[in-house]
Formats: C-alpha cells, structure tokens, sequence
C-alpha cells in the first residue's frame, strides 16, 4: 500500500498493491472488462460512467504517476493567521456553460464560487507601458489598434462558425488555414504591430504556444469548440473563466476515486504495450505486470500515447497526427498575502501581458503572461499567474529566487504597489518537469495534418481513446476531459452492455461513428461537376470566335 498526497483537502489512500487490485488472477494476467490507461479526470470519468451504468462490470485503471489528477493539482499554500488553504496550480475554472462538467460536479456534490471579476484589467503589449480596459476582450492600445483587433475577432468567429473541431476539412479553405501557422494567420490579418503582439499573448495564455507553432485551422476550430473566441476570455457569464471549484479542481478526481473503489487503481506504473489478441486486448506495465481485458480506453495526452508500443501498430494517419502534437509550456503560481491590495485600488487582478521589455532584466521580456485573483471562497487573498509559452522555457532556466523575484517585481509594477513583494507564500509548479503530462495546459496541433484529426476519435480495434484533446468540445479544458471520457464510455458500452444504454447515448455514439472516418471529397466533387461544363462552354465559345474571325466562305480553310 502506498500513500497518494493528492495535496487537496480530499487525500485519497489508493491501494496500489496488485494482490489487491479488483480483477481475477490467472496465470498471473489480471482480468478485467475494461482497462482503463490514465487516472486525470478523462480516465476516471470514464471508469465512473461504466460502473454506474453497470456496477458488475470489472474495471482497472493504471496510472504512470504517483498521484492521481492529471493536469489538476490543488495544493495547501500559507495564509493569514498562519492559517493555510487550498489552491490550484492546474486546471481550475469552468463556465456554466460546460454542460458536462458542471453536471459532474452536481453529482460529486462539490460546489463553485464567482470568479472575482470588479475592477480593471490591466494589458501590456510590445512595451513597457501598461493600458486599463473593462471590456472581456484585451483590446487595447490606439484607435487603430483596436478597430483592428476588432475586426480579427469577427472574422476568427466567421470561420469558426464554420469549421467544427469534431470534423474541420469540410470547407473549401480549410486545407489553406491548415498550411499556415496561426503566425503567418495574424499577419496577414493584423497590420499594426500592438495588435500582432495582443493576439500572440492571447495564443501563449491559452495553449502555453507560440503563435509560430499552431496550425491555423486547430487554432479556429478550437475557437469553434470554446462556443466563439472571446469565451476563452471571460470570466463573466458563460466564459471560461467563470467559476472555481471550492476546495480546488483536484477534488473531482478524489471524488471519482472514492466513487470507483480505489482498490481499482493502480498507481506508479506506466502501461509500456498494448496488443490486440483475438478476442481480447492484452496489456504490459513497466513493472512487467500484465492485464487483460475486453476493452481499453486510453485518456492520456497525444504526447504520451507514442510512448506505448501497440500490436498492431496505429494507423499511419493517426502516427501522423499524434506526432505533429506540441505540448505546450508553462508554470503556474500562488502568491498569498494579508489582503487583497490590488482590490483596494480598483483591479480585478487579471493582466494579459507579454512581457515587454525591461532593462533591469537584461534586454529579457519579463516572466508573467497573465495573472488572475486566486482569492479562495473563504476569503484568502491570492493573485494565481501564468509563465506561458517561450519566455516560460526561457524562466524556467533561471534559479528558483531569481524567478521568484522577477515575478513579485511584475506584481509590483502591474498593481503599483510594494504590498506585491512580501507575499505571505510563494509556491509554483513547472508542468514540463511534470513525468507523464507532456505539457501543459494543452498540446495543440502544428500545421498539415488536420485533415486526419478524426484519427484521434476513431477506436483501433478495441482500444478506444479519451482525454482532453480528444474533446469535440472545450477541448484543453477540464470539460474536455469529461467529455471525452464519457464518448469513449459509452463507446465501450455500447459493444459490451448496449442494454444498458439509453437512446441518447446511443444517439451520441452513432453521431461520433459518423465521424470517424476520412472525409469524403466532397468540395472537390463539387468543383468539378460545375467546372468541367464551364470548361467546355468556354472551350466552345473560344472555337465560335475563332470561326467567326478567320472562316472564309467557300475556301473550306481557315486562313
């Protein structure tokens, strides 16, 4: 038995000795219905959807990390009073209107509060200067500046309206955005360069990336899959940003856990080889432990899923896709203090910056990407920011107290004040350092390959796939992973216990199926039905003139 330190005020014990694992033993393989790879929140909903629609069914879920949680992690941070709460250095907002999670979240009985949200927001771009805006977009700068911005919001919504995530290559111009990365997009969009740099901010917060390495058409039909670009923003009604989870995100994997039987998880055993056999799927652990099952979901990021070796290998197409994946960068921290300083002076604690450049830094653009008020539910004042993207990488090389410094010193000058550098606590989390995340927030697709982003859905035989950028919708955020875990449940079920399935589920599986495959050609179908008789037309009308021109009467000739 190992202690698993889930750092929440939920701490899960999770048996992870083998004898004691549910699942019968022969020959030493451990049998089970469902074997499910990953214990983040895509994993376990999973698990947690199977065993509610049949409770007989035997499940096991492997997880590679010590804990469980994925890209969650809550963790207990000083306060006033010597007092300590608990605070997210992962995945911690949703929306009201992420139907999925905030569902899952009535079930496991565990409550939100308002993101705090009075106050200025505060922009940086290009520069050291700091703008005020009230608005939900950072749209900021000159006149001109912000006509642009405007402009490039409605015609990203345009597109998006049109380019789904669940099957984006239907448009004529999909292949055009899928050759060009979100950088050479802005460019030939955006022309001032406050602007350019507005929206490259926008793109390090949200995928942890820079503009140069998304691939355009992701990069819109994420936007579609967020329900519009200025969602992603938000932290009013129906944003991203709209709630926190009280107690901390990390909960809903504790509660799942409970849920499921810890005795079903086995911990700190990464899954090295996944093998179809004739009727079943055999698996093997880097602790050579095997595993046997009907079926296998696997909800683990793209980056992770090359690691296994699967017999038969996955389809070219889908190599493809999980291999043009880039995991994104960044580091998360909490500064606690006495009070909420930055309130007091009329700020909401949310800034979007890029860093500008500052001489004190050495010709460095300064650490923080973003920051947003972390106050906890019972009152404990935080600021929770972002070190995102490039200059992320280029922080995380720097000494813990340097980093540290350059972040207070950020606080200072983003809310004016020298309260930002006597934080009570400072605690921070690098997600590359993280084994078996591969990135964080999320791993977004570089150009040329979206038109086999299907692959990603489609099952291989009876390994069927789950996780966050699997998601059709709100794919990278917490409701992504519920999502995901849940079409790939059903999916499951729906080949081992279709009795139990209501018509809605199945609805669902059969809409997924529909989209599991190659799109058909069908602009090009199109174009050539209308072309080829303009074509002929034209050919014809050009013989017609030249008649008319050069054909003497009676030479039978022409000239």
């Amino acid at each position: 038995m190992s202690f698993i330190k889930n750092h929440s005020s939920v701490q899960t014990e999770i048996e992870t000795s083998s004898s004691q694992i549910l699942g019968a033993e022969y020959n030493g393989i451990y049998e089970a219905d469902v074997v499910v790879v990953g214990a983040g929140i895509s994993g376990l909903t999973a698990a947690y959807l199977m065993t509610q629609k049949d409770p007989s069914l035997r499940v096991i879920v492997l997880e590679a990390k010590e804990r469980i949680g994925g890209r969650t992690l809550t963790v207990p941070i000083k306060t006033a009073g010597d007092q300590t709460d608990q605070f997210d250095l992962g995945g911690q907002w949703v929306s009201s209107s992420q139907t999925q999670i905030i569902k899952l979240l009535t079930e496991l009985q565990l409550e939100t509060y308002p993101q705090y949200n009075d106050g200025c927001k505060i922009g940086q771009a290009g520069n050291a200067m700091l703008y005020n805006y009230t608005c939900d977009f950072p749209n900021f700068g000159s006149i001109f500046t912000q006509y642009e911005l405007n402009k490039f919001v409605t015609k990203v919504e345009s597109l998006a309206q049109r380019v789904l995530l669940i099957n984006p290559d239907r448009l004529p111009e999909s292949k055009d955005l899928d050759m060009m990365t979100v950088e050479t997009f802005l460019q030939k969009n955006l022309y001032t360069d406050t602007a350019r740099e507005i929206v490259r901010t926008i793109v390090r917060n949200t995928f942890g990336m820079e503009a140069s390495q998304l691939s355009a058409l992701f990069f819109i039909a994420h936007v579609n899959g967020t329900q519009g670009f200025l969602n992603q923003f938000k932290t009013t009604t129906c944003g991203a940003k709209e709630f926190r989870i009280k107690g901390g995100a990390q909960q809903i994997t504790s509660c799942l856990a409970k849920k499921i039987g810890e005795k079903c998880i086995l911990m700190s055993d990464p899954v090295e080889r996944i093998c179809h056999l004739s009727d079943k799927v055999h698996l093997t652990t880097e602790k050579k432990l095997e595993f046997s099952a009907l079926f296998v979901i696997v909800a683990i990021p793209p980056s992770e899923v090359t690691k296994i070796t699967f017999s038969p290998p996955l389809p070219l197409e889908h190599r493809c896709v999980l291999q043009h994946f880039s995991a994104g960068t960044l580091t998360t921290f909490v500064a606690t203090y006495e009070r909420p300083f930055w309130r007091d002076q009329g700020y909401s604690g949310q800034v979007v910056s890029d860093g500008g450049i500052w001489t004190d830094y050495h010709s460095m653009v300064a650490p923080v990407s973003s920051t947003f008020d972390a106050t906890t539910e019972s009152g404990s004042p935080a600021l929770v920011g972002f070190l995102a993207a490039k200059k992320g990488v280029q922080w995380s090389r720097k000494h813990h107290a340097r980093r540290r410094s350059a972040v207070l010193e950020c606080l200072s000058r983003f809310f004016s004040g020298i309260w930002a550098l006597n934080p009570l606590d400072y605690v921070e989390k690098n997600w590359c350092d993280e084994l078996f995340v591969g990135g964080c927030p999320v791993q977004g697709i570089t150009p040329g390959v979206m038109h086999w982003v299907h692959t990603l859905r489609s099952p291989h035989g009876r390994v069927h796939w789950a996780g966050t950028e699997t998601a059709t919708q709100w794919c990278g955020y917490m409701n992504g992973a519920v999502q995901a875990g849940q079409r790939a449940a059903i999916e499951v079920m729906y080949e081992l216990r279709p009795q139990v399935l209501t018509v809605a589920d199945i609805s669902g599986v059969e809409t997924h199926q529909a989209h599991n495959h190659e799109p058909e050609p069908v602009p090009h179908v199109y174009r050539w039905t209308i072309s080829l008789p303009l074509l002929l037309i034209g050919v014809g009308w050009i013989v017609y003139a030249i008649r008319s021109k050069y054909w003497f009467i009676g030479t039978g000739r022409i000239a």
